[in-house]
């Protein structure tokens, strides 16, 4: 259980859920799906009850990016997100090249390989 969350940005928290989407799209690796979602929400801050709130089709650096508006916080350092998140993907897939975060969502969950204990997630 996480003491303190960041609001996910209003992009996503005024959508409606994306489960049924996730389902369509990877219905037979939603453990996957969960575990990615659980690592965004980790790597961000964001409660873990809130990670169907990102489709298929949203990018890591979308997601940076609407959390850390240029116009914004230009002078201010991040809190090394997407470091936090390259190293949980890096321990799932094996490597982690720079081009993931800007490739949709699904694609990563595509290359999340079997057989890693997707249970032991974030989000637990």
């Amino acid at each position: 259980m996480k003491l303190f969350c960041t609001r996910l940005p209003a992009v996503y928290r005024n959508r409606v859920s994306q489960k049924a989407i996730w389902e369509q799209v990877h219905g037979d690796r939603m453990q996957d799906v969960d575990w990615l979602l659980c690592e965004i929400c980790e790597a961000f801050g964001f409660p873990a009850d809130s990670r169907y709130q990102f489709s298929p089709d949203d990018q890591l650096s979308e997601i940076y990016r609407s959390r850390y508006p240029r116009w914004k916080f230009w002078e201010l350092g991040d809190s090394l997100e997407l470091e936090t998140l390259a190293m949980g993907l890096e321990k799932r897939l094996g490597d982690c090249d720079a081009k993931l975060f800007v490739r949709p969502l699904r694609e990563i969950v595509g290359r999340a390989t079997a057989g890693i204990d997707a249970t032991v997630s974030p989000c637990k």
